[in-house]
Parts: structure tokens; C-alpha cells; sequence
């Protein structure tokens, strides 16, 4: 089971979330309380392990401020939020090649005040669409509300969902409201490639509660063993 712990802002969560066995990192160069800026970010990566994956999770759609900010933040990946553009991820695949981990992961949203029908037609469309490009690694699956997308902790259908994730021909990750409480039962349900989490390990934006990020992973990964 993949683990990433997203939503960066200190060196200190980021070792730790290594020394507990995280798989992956994310900073956010979006708008939001978990805001960082590239110089920020490269603070923390020179002083990572190299083989720990770090991504940069992005809501613009200009290639050259990505990769301007992904060079000097000194990041290995990019999650993409927004409409698929092709012409922009084909871009971004220059600089990111194919590997053994995910380098290029575009979200997709659960619309949580959608009908559940609706949801699973239109999430089908996607990831088979998304996969047919050949483009990207990886698919984040995460909550989507009136109140916005990402960083809702809201939690989506998982039962509706499961049905999905098991049709699509690209890695999911679920993301949306997890946190250590529910995130075994998440993966028990869901049978996701991996899970993201940000709030969910949080004492508060930005700050991880080292605790919970133990406790996280190791829910995760017991949900992934009784799968």
C-alpha cells in the first residue's frame, strides 16, 4: 500500500513521515492554508533521502511555471488538479519520464452532491479517457463539495466507488477525508493502488501530528494486508 502525506510546510514532518515509512511527499504551490513557495520547498528536499519520491501539487496550467517551480524545488513529481490537458502533461512528461513509482498523477473528483450513477459514469469516462493517453502514472481519486475540491476532508462513497477503482486500467489513489480512524477500512473497501492524506494527520494546516501520522500508516497498511 502506497502512503503519501501531503500538505508539507516543515523539514521536521517530512523526516519523520520517512522514518514512519511513507512512501511519498507533496507540497502545495496552490492557494490555501498549506501554501509553499519553491525556495521553501527546496529547504526541505536537500536535506530528503533521494529515493523519496516529493510532488508538487499544482492548480495552474502553465507548463513553464510548473517546471520552473518544480526545478527549483528540487521535486520529482507533479499532481495535477483541474481539467485533463494533454498538451500540458505532454510538457510536463519531458521533464518527468516514465519510471518505477508514479511521476505524473492527475486527480479526479468524487462529487459528493451528485448522484451516485452520475458519479460512477462520469469517473469511468475519465480514468478509461486518462488511460488511453498514456500519459499519465496515476490517478488521485478525492472529494469534490460545493464548497470546493481538495483539501475538503470530506469523505466520498466508498462502496460506489469500490466499482470504479476496480474497472479502471490506472493506479488509484484515494484520497478525501481519510485519517488513521478510517483509513483501514478505506482500503479494505476501496482496494485503492495507495491512499493520500493531508488534514487527517494534522495537529493544524500545514503542521503534521506525528502521532497520527504513525497511526495513519499503519492503518493503511493492516487495511491493504486483511484486503
Amino acid at each position: 500500500m502506497w502512503v503519501k502525506i501531503c500538505g508539507n510546510t516543515r523539514l521536521e514532518d517530512c523526516q519523520r513521515a520517512v522514518d514512519l515509512g511513507a512512501d511519498a511527499l507533496g507540497f502545495i504551490f496552490a492557494h490555501g492554508k498549506r501554501l509553499v513557495t519553491a525556495e521553501d520547498v527546496r529547504t526541505i528536499t536537500s536535506q530528503l533521502p533521494a529515493h523519496v519520491p516529493t510532488f508538487g501539487v499544482f492548480t495552474q496550467s502553465d507548463p513553464e511555471f510548473i517546471l520552473h517551480t518544480a526545478e527549483v524545488a528540487g521535486i520529482s513529481g507533479i499532481q495535477m488538479h483541474g481539467v485533463f490537458d494533454p498538451s500540458l502533461v505532454s510538457a510536463l512528461r519531458v521533464r518527468f519520464p516514465k519510471g518505477d513509482s508514479p511521476r505524473l498523477i492527475q486527480v479526479v473528483h468524487w462529487d459528493v452532491d451528485e448522484a451516485l450513477e452520475l458519479q460512477q459514469a462520469r469517473l469511468r469516462g475519465e480514468l478509461n479517457a486518462l488511460a488511453d493517453t498514456g500519459l499519465v502514472d496515476a490517478a488521485l481519486m478525492d472529494s469534490r463539495t460545493k464548497q470546493g475540491s481538495g483539501g475538503t476532508g470530506v469523505m466520498f462513497d466508498w462502496v460506489a466507488a469500490a466499482e470504479v477503482v476496480r474497472e479502471s486500467r490506472l493506479p488509484v489513489i484515494a484520497a478525501g477525508g481519510l485519517r488513521p480512524e478510517n483509513v483501514a477500512e478505506a482500503v479494505r473497501v476501496l482496494k485503492p493502488w495507495g491512499v493520500d492524506v493531508s488534514s487527517g494527520v494534522e495537529a493544524s494546516p500545514g503542521v503534521k501530528d506525528h502521532a497520527r501520522m504513525e497511526q495513519f500508516i499503519q492503518a493503511a497498511r493492516s487495511g491493504s494486508a486483511e484486503r
